[in-house]
C-alpha cells in the first residue's frame, strides 16, 4: 500500500511495494492508519525540517507503509498554524494515531488519538533573538504543550535529546534518537571534481548558522585563491542580504559565490567540487550539511559542539565556536597538507556510511508503532 495524498506531491522512485514489504526488516500493524502532517512539505524556504518531512514521506511511502497526508488548505506561516490548531485535530480524530515531523503538534488533540512529534530542536527556545517576538512567543507557548501532550517524541541526535529532557521534565521516558539519513546523490563517485580551491558553506544566512565568523576566518587567511561559495535556497540566502553586503566589502566579490539551490544532485556537485565544507554553527541538532559533506568525499570542519561532534565523530577537524583565528588556522591546514586532505576525506566516507534514509524511517515506524499500541 502506498500514502493516500491530498494534494502534496511525494516523490518516490519507481519500486515493487509487494517486493519490498515481503523483504521488510521490521513489521507494522496491515490495520495501521495514521495521519501524517503535511505541512511542512509546502513550506519555503526548505531548511533541514522541511528536508526531512520530505524525505521520511517519500521513504515510508517507498518501504509500503500507508498513511493519509493533511496539509492546511491555504499556505502562510500563521494562516497555516491556524488550520493546524483547527482543522487538523479534527481529521486526526479518525486515525490511529497522529505524526507530526516539523517540532509541533497542534493545540488541542482527542485524548485517544496518539501523537507522535519529532522535536528537531531547542533553537526558538534557547536563543529567542534569532527569531521575531511573535514567532519566539508562539514557540514558548506551543512547544511545552506540544511536549507535554505527545505520546512519543523523536529526535535527531542524543544531544538534542538530553537539552529536552534537562528543559522539559515531561518529556523524560518519550524521547527517541532517530538519526538523521543520507540522500543516496550523496554517495561519493570517483575523486574530488577538478577546480579552483574553494570552501563550501551550505544553509541559510542567518545569525546562527556563523557565517560571519566564517568570512572573518577567510579574511585572516588572506589567500585571493580560496573562493567562498554559499548554497542555500534563493530566500533563506537573500534573508541574510546585510550580512552578505558585508561579506562583499570584506572579501570582495570575486570571492563569494552564492549557488540558489536546495536540490541534492546540484548540492552534491558542490561538495565534490569544494576543497572543504566548513559548518560554523553557533547551534546545531544534528548538522546535515556535514553529513552531507562526508558522504560526498569533502572534508569538514565543524565548530565544536556536542551535537556536530556526535555526528562527524573523528571524521571532522574541530574549532572553538566564533574562533574565527582557530578556524582559519584549521583551513590552512587541511588546505596544504595532502595527507591530511586525503584523511578526512576518507574518514568522512566511512563514517556516513553508518547513516540512510531507510534505517531512519524504519525506526520511525518502530517508534510510531510502539505509539499507537501503548
Amino acid at each position: 500500500m502506498a500514502c493516500r495524498r491530498s494534494g502534496v506531491q511525494i516523490p518516490s522512485p519507481p519500486v515493487d511495494q509487494r517486493a519490498v514489504r515481503k523483504g521488510r526488516p521490521f513489521s507494522y500493524p496491515d490495520y495501521m492508519n495514521f495521519l501524517f502532517d503535511g505541512r511542512s512539505l509546502t513550506q519555503t524556504p526548505v531548511t533541514g525540517v522541511q528536508r526531512y518531512a520530505r524525505d521520511m514521506a517519500a521513504w515510508l511511502k517507498r518501504l509500503g507503509v500507508s498513511f493519509d497526508l493533511w496539509h492546511p488548505p491555504f499556505g502562510g506561516r500563521w494562516l497555516g498554524q491556524a488550520f493546524r490548531h483547527t482543522l487538523l485535530p479534527l481529521r486526526a480524530a479518525r486515525y490511529d494515531l497522529l505524526f507530526c515531523p516539523a517540532n509541533l503538534g497542534p493545540w488541542r488533540l482527542a485524548s485517544g488519538t496518539p501523537l507522535v512529534v519529532t522535536l528537531h530542536c531547542l533553537r526558538v527556545i534557547e536563543h529567542p533573538e534569532w527569531y521575531s517576538q511573535s514567532f519566539a512567543a508562539f514557540y514558548r507557548f506551543m512547544l511545552p504543550r506540544t511536549i507535554a501532550r505527545a505520546d512519543a517524541i523523536i529526535t535527531v541526535s542524543r544531544a538534542i535529546a538530553g537539552d529536552i529532557a534537562a528543559r522539559f521534565p515531561s518529556a523524560q521516558g518519550k524521547l527517541h534518537v532517530v538519526p538523521l539519513g543520507l540522500d543516496d546523490a550523496f554517495l561519493a563517485q570517483g575523486p574530488r571534481e577538478p577546480g579552483p580551491r574553494s570552501v563550501l558553506f551550505v544553509g541559510g544566512v542567518s545569525p546562527g548558522k556563523g557565517l560571519a565568523t566564517l568570512a572573518e576566518a577567510l579574511a585572516i587567511l588572506n589567500d585571493p585563491s580560496v573562493e567562498l561559495v554559499i548554497a542555500g535556497e534563493r530566500e533563506s540566502i537573500l534573508w541574510g542580504d546585510s550580512l552578505l553586503g558585508g561579506l562583499l566589502g570584506k572579501l570582495g566579490p570575486a570571492r563569494v559565490r552564492c549557488v540558489q539551490t536546495n536540490e541534492p544532485a546540484e548540492m552534491a556537485r558542490l561538495y565534490r567540487q569544494a576543497s572543504l565544507t566548513v559548518v560554523p554553527s553557533r547551534y546545531e541538532s544534528f548538522g546535515l550539511p556535514a553529513l552531507e559533506a562526508m558522504g560526498s568525499g569533502c572534508p569538514v570542519i565543524a565548530s565544536d559542539i556536542p551535537a556536530l561532534r556526535e555526528t562527524l565523530s573523528d571524521a571532522g577537524v574541530f574549532f572553538p565556536v566564533g574562533d574565527a583565528q582557530a578556524l582559519a588556522k584549521a583551513m590552512q591546514q587541511v588546505l596544504t597538507d595532502l595527507a591530511l586532505h586525503a584523511n578526512l576525506a576518507a574518514a568522512g566516507r566511512a563514517r556516513a556510511s553508518a547513516f540512510s534514509w531507510r534505517a531512519c524511517a524504519e525506526a520511525t515506524m518502530n517508534v510510531l508503532n510502539k505509539a499507537m499500541e501503548a
